[in-house]
């Protein structure tokens, strides 16, 4: 009976950590929909049993909980979109019973289970992490860009800067340096206090390997977990080596390590997190923190409603360094306040405060020896994930549920036999789960219907097919302001004249839909209305200052004379910048040459780029200024580059591999100098011209296209893969995808 639970608490422990509570879940609509099923009849049949034996588990702090769901519930009637906010309860609901669930196996006896299931976890998530290593360094192609592996350079040990990133495990970066850190604190745990020698061997390689999943993670409050956990277990450990000598000696140790620790975080946060202006990750970390708090000045009581930070930031983020991805403040504590206002952060510091309390009776209460050591280790862990919650939030089912094991831990006593029976209470609260948990299940089953539709309509050939299917969709779930949107977005798309009176009440609706307004301008200036289109134009880059729509902003001004020239210039220096940023592609159009403000914005962003890159530009827009380039006498990289590819286009092919033979010599992992080997080596050494190629595709390339070479050899005509659409607006206010791309008249010129 005990190897069968173990085996189904493995399988659930998959489950939600691999596949239903995974980023899965907000990509692919079957398994969202899977999810959905499977946690209604799991939650229902065991608050079913609960209910019929007696009530929830009971646990000191089950009053504050109770009144912490009931808030959620008000708290979402409040908020700024209740449809959504009701959407994200579930969230926090379910996560909720999560808990209980495991407190009632920890009031049976089954911590071992539980922590098995944990180390499980954590082993596949070093397998994962080790086949996506593997296909990065021999190239199985798991994920995109590793057809070509490392090993094809011939050096066996790469840089460790030129490491991948590793999120395969959990898809992103930051969520694994968030789940590997805490798991690696546990590993440390156990190997240090079992007795058997072999599970120790395996127990500290596995916290090794997972400590350098969280380096390789590059996830800085990943980082900052694992230290404060490591810290707070080896001040444990210096504290009880100092007790047994002396209190006064012990004393001593508890406060200068914690005063060191204390200095060590502060010190961690501000050189490598918030401060300075050094890239956006950075920058925008202090702009969240800040709109929070102004967030809460605003709606100081409530909050703007749980889980609407994203969506609401919106409104009070700082326009230049704009982030559409961004859900919540990267700060748990500050994000709650934003959220749920200082009514829900009060109930939360209660409900902390009650744990603190049930905590420490629990500690004064355990005896000396691997029951102590694994109770302080596991408290070590959590402080390493309250800390990491300073620059974090974490609201995904496999984190939650990883917090919520070693939390139960925490909280509940160990009972003296495997057949105890958990003491329970609050039965009329079981009863009322339930039946909240069965009304979710209903409104979840007909969201999902709706959401079906609107899934069809992304995929439909035509556009009445489209809008048929967006419609049924808003008749199913009419205050999902998505398909409403959406609608919207068809309609402009085929220049529909009801177009206009749809992106305006999608837009009342949204007002910070920046493609929304892109589209609205474009319909006007196509019916010959450009102050209006400029207005809306303008709104949208108000938005999201960070796009390409800057030359499609500039067209218009110059056109029509809306902005000074400098503004204009500006603009366009802006839109070369962006556009390049998001389709890696050169601004070698014509369009750069059609009018003296568009010279002038290409010379003023030519005059800041590397000489390779001027190179390139100007081969395309004046030539004898590219020519004034070529060096008699090479002495960079870039400079032979550049004589390689004169000589290339002279025809002496000779003269071409021996520069661009220099070049790599000068800088061996630029990409596009080995791509322009290839195409010099080829007619001579096909294999050598392959091997270029190849490592060409390793190290990324700007100024030359591996694929489109690797065609023109074959005699094919190259195609370019379309490129991706970025939906972050989507994904952050209503957890689903979308395909609200610009207008087709606003593309980059390409």
């Amino acid at each position: 009976m005990l190897r069968s639970e173990r085996l189904l608490w493995v399988l659930f422990a998959l489950y939600l950590t691999f596949l239903g509570g995974a980023s899965y879940y907000n990509t692919i609509f079957a398994v969202r929909v899977f999810h959905h099923v499977v946690m209604s009849l799991v939650l229902a049949l065991w608050l079913w049993r609960c209910a019929r034996v007696g009530g929830l588990p009971a646990l000191p702090l089950n009053g504050a909980l109770l009144i912490l769901a009931g808030y959620w519930g008000v708290n979402a009637l409040l908020a700024v979109d209740p449809r959504m906010a009701f959407e994200h309860v579930w969230f926090g609901l379910l996560h909720l019973l999560l808990f209980w669930l495991l407190v009632e196996r920890m009031q049976r006896g089954r911590q071992r289970m539980l922590f098995e299931a944990v180390f499980v976890m954590a082993s596949l998530v070093l397998f994962i992490t080790l086949l996506e290593l593997g296909s990065w360094y021999f190239g199985w192609g798991i994920l995109p860009n590793t057809q070509v592996g490392w090993l094809v350079t011939g050096e066996l040990l790469p840089p460790l800067a030129l490491l991948p990133r590793t999120s395969l495990a959990m898809t992103v970066s930051t969520l694994l340096g968030g789940y590997a850190a805490p798991l690696a604190v546990l590993a440390i745990v156990w190997a240090r206090s079992t007795s058997r020698r072999d599970y120790r061997v395996v127990l500290w390689g596995m916290a090794c390997a997972l400590a350098i999943v969280v380096l390789l993670s590059r996830s800085r409050g990943g980082m900052l977990s694992l230290g404060v956990g490591t810290g707070a277990f080896a001040l444990y450990h210096l504290f009880t080596w100092a007790q047994a000598r002396s209190a006064k000696l012990a004393r001593a140790v508890l406060a200068g390590g914690a005063a060191v620790g204390a200095l060590a975080i502060l010190a961690f946060v501000w050189l490598t997190l918030p401060q300075g202006e050094a890239g956006v990750s950075n920058a925008g970390r202090r702009d969240m923190w800040q709109s929070a708090l102004a967030i809460t000045a605003d709606h100081p009581l409530f909050g703007v409603g749980y889980g609407m930070f994203g969506r609401v930031f919106r409104e009070y983020r700082q326009p230049d360094i704009a982030q559409d991805q961004l859900a919540s403040a990267h700060n748990l504590y500050l994000n709650t306040l934003s959220e749920t206002g200082i009514v829900g952060a009060t109930i939360a510091g209660f409900v902390a405060l009650q744990g603190l309390r049930v905590m420490r009776r629990r500690w004064l209460g355990l005896p000396r020896g691997t029951r102590r050591t694994r109770y302080a280790g596991v408290a070590a862990a959590m402080l390493g994930v309250a800390a990491h919650s300073v620059v974090d939030v974490f609201t995904v089912t496999p984190i939650v549920f990883l917090l919520l094991v070693m939390t139960a831990y925490l909280l509940v006593e160990h009972p003296p036999t495997l057949l105890a029976r958990p003491v329970r209470h609050y039965r009329v609260a079981a009863w009322a789960f339930l039946a909240v948990v069965l009304s979710y299940g209903a409104a979840l089953l007909v969201w999902d219907s709706a959401q079906g539709y609107f899934m069809a309509s992304l995929r439909s050939e035509t556009a009445t097919d489209a809008l048929a299917n967006a419609r049924t969709a808003q008749a199913i779930d009419p205050q999902m302001r998505l398909y409403a949107l959406h609608e919207a977005f068809v309609l402009a798309w085929t220049g529909a004249n009801a177009a206009d009176v749809a992106l305006k009440s999608a837009l009342a609706l949204e007002p910070t839909w920046d493609i929304g307004w892109a589209h609205l301008a474009a319909w006007h200036e196509q019916r010959g209305d450009t102050q209006t289109a400029f207005d809306a134009l303008s709104r949208a880059l108000a938005i999201q200052p960070r796009s390409p729509l800057q030359v499609a902003w500039a067209r218009l001004a110059e056109s029509s004379g809306f902005a000074e020239d400098s503004a204009i210039i500006a603009a366009y220096v802006r839109g070369i910048r962006e556009g390049l940023r998001t389709t890696r592609t050169l601004p070698i159009s014509g369009f750069w040459r059609a009018t003296p403000l568009r010279q002038a914005a290409l010379q003023q962003w030519i005059a800041t780029q590397p000489l390779d890159v001027q190179y390139a530009v100007l081969r395309a827009h004046a030539p004898d200024q590219a020519a004034a380039l070529v060096s008699d006498t090479p002495q960079s990289a870039a400079a032979w580059w550049i004589a390689g590819m004169d000589a290339l286009a002279a025809g002496d092919t000779e003269r071409a591999q021996t520069a661009f033979a220099q070049a790599i010599a000068l800088a061996p992992r630029r990409g596009d100098y080995h791509a322009s080997y290839a195409r010099a080596v080829h007619a001579d050494d096909a294999q050598a011209a392959a091997h270029a190629l190849d490592l060409a595709r390793l190290y990324g390339t700007l100024l030359e296209v591996p694929d489109a070479i690797a065609a023109a050899w074959r005699g094919e005509t190259y195609k370019p893969s379309p490129l991706a659409i970025r939906q972050e607006f989507a994904a952050v206010l209503y957890s689903r995808p979308a395909l609200f791309a610009p207008p087709p008249a606003y593309d980059y010129p390409r």
